[in-house]
């Protein structure tokens, strides 16, 4: 039996909690789980080398099987945004906004970046209509 398996077992946990707390993209939980795993095979392999050797292969197939399906289950979820929510709603010119350029709107009491898609210019204290969305910029037209 290994003297020394619960140091393996620590920095599994220890590496998973960092994943937690910062956004490494799926590596240092793959690199706690696989510490995890040989934590608990060096409790009855002395082999240092066999540890090592196990380590490296299992946060290998970890990232290789599991980190493409973590990161689309976590954009999935962040992604769900109905853009629709927005259309039609009437927002104000904080400044004038030419045809096709970018300007200050406010919409629902917050300053946003709006960008008019009409075709005639949107004077400052504007009422103007969202058309759509394009990120965190509402695409506007004259009410």
């Amino acid at each position: 039996m290994h003297v020394y398996w619960w140091i393996w077992v620590i920095f599994g946990i220890l590496m998973c909690l960092a994943e937690i707390m910062t956004p490494s993209g799926f590596y240092l939980i793959f690199i706690g789980l696989a510490a995890i795993l040989v934590g608990v095979v060096s409790y009855f392999v002395d082999s240092l080398v066999i540890q090592l050797i196990l380590f490296s292969v299992s946060f290998i197939l970890f990232v290789l099987l599991f980190r493409k399906k973590c990161l689309k289950f976590i954009n999935k979820k962040n992604a769900q945004v109905d853009d629709s929510e927005f259309t039609g709603e009437i927002a104000r010119t904080l400044e004038s906004i030419p045809v096709g350029e970018e300007g200050k709107i406010e919409l629902r009491g917050t300053g946003w970046t709006g960008c008019n898609g009409g075709d005639t210019d949107l004077p400052s204290n504007t009422e103007c209509r969202i058309v759509s969305r394009d990120g965190l910029k509402f695409i506007v037209q004259k009410k």
